[in-house]
């Protein structure tokens, strides 16, 4: 049967009696005997239920509810433990019973808490309780899940969820407390199988919003404090051959906004004497891995061991199907005392090896490929400028070549190469300097060229000054020599190679532009060697070239005009002290002896023209005349011309006219019958009576015609 006790009821102000159920103490002190159990068990049943035990405190209608204590026994001795509180479910061949540690519902305010927590430790050197919240062992593994409550009011939050290592509160100097760790840790696993085995993930997933809501964020954050603490993220290490695993930062998809971006940055150093912190990313070495001191004190401590070959680093932006792919920049910070810097360097080439290469590159494209451009930074006072520039060697070998070279092409012509300054709308442009370096023995060429044609026609190669109101010049020099010749400058066109059967080599041509204005004239081409301050000046040689054939011309023509036609005037040097150049006109001289060729000629001819240009005859002979004379300088300065020869063409006759005396060792005269017609006798009495009738006369000549004969002033003649 049941068994009830029960304390009387309480009327209206009364306290219902209390139950007590207590064993009673040991009241002598020196006893070591144990106060006896109270024990509250239900009877067992053979098929039925065991029986519940129920603790159930009474109900109030005006006041708090009343409290469940359940306490184990406190032991006063320094050196014992309390008594320990055990809750268990019974156990069944099944399932064993759930333990269900639950406040109730509220219908006006807010539901209670459940604390659940270890005492503190009464001395300096103890240790608290630990918390220990583990599912039991099985052929599946139970998860372990906190929760927060949900929030139904407007403009509130869910519960949150927060988990805290403890303090270390002790303040002393030289090694005082330390905060505790907190640990998220998957589950280790112990299969064997690659593909189908792998230990447990720790995932750290923000809320997700089920209307238009935006989703929770995930900080991590390091502790503040005289350092801010460490943020290490690493994979495991992997001692079985295999690889390691990745590390993938990604944002998530979207269908019609803004996939979200990724941002590493440091912290700012808000004072002048700090030093903001740098992003270093770097790919891990194949070979021995790195040999480092603690990560969380100095994680970038590290030496390299030598690899075979290291990672990669890729920075690559978004691709897009339908728009513009996205923009990788690199830019150095700002300041006012000057800009970053950035360094794109390739790695370096250990024990002896070749270093590692910089590689620029556009972008690849089915139509056009993108640029790929290198400028300076745009400066209020000067532009920043563009260096290429080839490596320094410390060796024995010579440095990096600096090459620009245009793309190649499969189908087409390849790319140009442009070099040129930049455009200005208020200053003179800048200008474009080809140089090799300096040295202190021999300085390198400069070559200037087009490419190699394997069948056509190589390309030309222009030097082509800007066009303005007054045109650029065009310079051409050799540099100064400190003590020995000065270089050389050298013209000329391309050879024929000898397994050519046909075709000539290239011409020279020297050639000033037209003019289209109308008082405008063609510009001058002037040779002329340097002057010599205390040796002879150069030479001018015009030569044409030897040849197995007939040996080329050389020919000095003036320029055409509708007007009067130019002239060719050639002029021996001057001299200050001593005699003035000659002029020689020679044919070259058959080369042997045997030969029946003699040297060439000298042909000095002047072309006259009875017929008018325009096709109509003018009615008389133009007078012309090759002459021979001199150029007579006198001590004030002025000069005069003496002709002294004239081979002379007037009226359909020829003759040659000598203004002085013609000395001659032979006269000869054609006399041919076959060339005379008409030939009779002469009177020669007639004759002798005409010369008898000649009066003779002694005279002397004036002024200008003794100087163009020479004549001393008393010079008498007979006539």
């Amino acid at each position: 049967g049941d068994l009830k006790i029960q304390t009387a009821k309480a009327r209206r102000r009364g306290v219902s009696g209390d139950l007590l159920l207590q064993t009673g103490d040991i009241v002598d002190k020196h006893s070591r005997g144990d106060v006896g159990k109270v024990e509250i068990a239900t009877g067992n049943s053979v098929q039925g239920k065991g029986g519940d035990i129920i603790l159930n405190v009474g109900d109030s209608h005006q006041t708090d509810g009343g409290d469940i204590d359940l306490n184990a026994g406190s032991s006063a001795g320094n050196t014992f433990y309390g008594g320990k509180l055990n809750m268990r479910s019974g156990e069944g061949d099944f399932y064993t019973g759930e333990i269900n540690l639950k406040t109730p519902d509220s219908k006006y305010g807010g539901s209670g808490a459940i604390n659940i927590a270890t005492g503190n430790s009464g001395t300096q050197h103890g240790q608290s309780g630990h918390l220990f919240l583990s599912t039991g062992d099985g052929g599946y593994g139970s998860s372990i899940s906190i929760k927060a409550g949900k929030s139904t009011a407007h403009e509130h939050s869910g519960g949150g969820v927060q988990i805290e290592g403890g303090e270390g509160s002790s303040t002393g100097s030289y090694s005082g407390g330390d905060g505790g760790d907190v640990h998220l840790i998957g589950g280790p696993s112990g299969g064997k199988r690659v593909i189908n085995d792998r230990a447990g993930h720790v995932i750290l997933e923000g809320g997700k919003s089920s209307a238009a809501g935006v989703g929770g964020s995930i900080k991590v954050q390091s502790g503040s404090g005289s350092e801010s603490g460490v943020i290490l993220m690493e994979t495991g290490d992997e001692s079985f051959g295999r690889s390691t695993g990745p590390m993938a930062f990604k944002t998530g998809n979207t269908d019609d906004g803004m996939s979200g971006d990724i941002i590493l940055s440091t912290g700012s150093a808000t004072l002048e004497k700090g030093k903001a912190g740098s992003i270093k990313l770097e790919a891990g070495t194949i070979g021995s891995v790195f040999s480092s001191g603690n990560y969380y004190n100095n994680p970038y401590h590290t030496q390299r061991q030598r690899g075979n070959e290291g990672g990669e680093v890729s920075v690559i932006a978004g691709a897009s199907h339908s728009g513009i792919g996205g923009t990788v920049s690199l830019s150095g910070g700002s300041g006012s005392a000057g800009g970053g810097n950035v360094n794109l360097t390739a790695g370096e080439g250990m024990y002896e090896s070749v270093g590692g290469d910089t590689l620029i590159y556009g972008g690849y494209s089915v139509s056009t490929g993108g640029l790929a451009v290198l400028q300076g930074g745009t400066g209020a006072g000067k532009g920043g400028d563009v260096q290429l520039r080839g490596g320094t060697t410390t060796g024995n070998n010579k440095g990096g070549d600096a090459v620009v070279e245009s793309g190649d092409s499969l189908r087409s012509g390849s790319g140009s190469v442009i070099v040129r300054s930049g455009d200005t709308d208020s200053s003179r442009s800048g200008n474009v300097d080809l140089t090799s370096g300096t040295s202190s023995t021999a300085t390198g060429n400069v070559k200037v060229g087009s490419g190699q044609s394997r069948r056509g026609q190589s390309g030309h190669v222009d030097v082509v000054s800007g066009g303005g109101d007054v045109s650029g010049r065009i310079s051409l020099a050799s540099g100064r020599s400190h003590s020995g010749n000065s270089g050389d400058i050298e013209f000329s066109s391309g050879e024929v190679a000898e397994f050519s059967s046909e075709g000539d080599s290239g011409k020279l041509l020297l050639s000033t532009a037209k003019t289209s204005s109308t008082r405008g004239s063609s510009g001058e081409i002037s040779i002329m060697t340097g002057t010599s301050v205390r040796g002879n000046s150069g030479g001018i040689s015009l030569e044409a070239g030897m040849s197995k054939g007939d040996g080329g011309d050389v020919a000095l023509k003036a320029s055409n005009s509708e007007s009067i036609g130019g002239s060719i005037i050639l002029e021996s040097g001057s001299s200050e002290y001593s005699q003035a150049g000659d002029i020689t006109l020679k044919t070259g001289s058959a080369p042997r002896p045997t030969t029946s060729s003699d040297g060439g000629n000298i042909n000095m001819i002047a072309r006259t023209i009875s017929q008018s240009p325009f096709g109509w005859s003018s009615g008389r002979a133009s007078t012309k005349a090759i002459n021979f004379g001199f150029d007579h300088v006198t001590s004030s300065g002025s000069e005069t011309r003496l002709v002294a020869l004239q081979v002379k063409k007037s009226r359909g006759s020829m003759r040659i006219v000598s203004s002085v005396p013609v000395q001659v060792t032979t006269v000869q005269y054609s006399s041919d019958e076959r060339i005379k017609k008409n030939v009779v006798e002469v009177d020669t009495e007639d004759l002798l009576d005409r010369m008898k009738k000649i009066e003779l006369r002694e005279y002397g000549y004036t002024d200008d015609w003794r100087a163009v004969r020479g004549l001393a002033n008393d010079v008498r003649v007979r006539g």
